[in-house]
């Protein structure tokens, strides 16, 4: 996720980051444009509030299994299914 300004300069760095694209895809499995500068770093804000609410998630349903006496290891297969 990358942002770049919307004017003259925005255009030039966008026809730099489309030539740098075939290396960025070599470690990155997309490159998108998100705006002004600042939206891919605001973009990556909601991915990472999106990931700690599964871990979060994960880490209530265990702790309901223990609290409930439920063998963990069969929860924690189970939900690998």
């Amino acid at each position: 996720m990358i942002g770049l300004p919307d004017d003259d300069l925005g255009q030039r760095l966008h026809a730099i980051v489309e030539r740098a694209e075939p290396v960025m895809a070599s470690y990155a499995r997309a490159v998108t444009h998100m705006g002004p500068v600042g939206n891919g770093q605001l973009t990556k804000m909601v991915n990472q509030i999106c990931c700690i609410g599964v871990v979060q998630g994960l880490a209530e349903a265990l702790n309901f299994a223990h609290r409930a006496g439920l063998d963990q290891h069969g929860a924690r297969t189970q939900q690998r299914r």
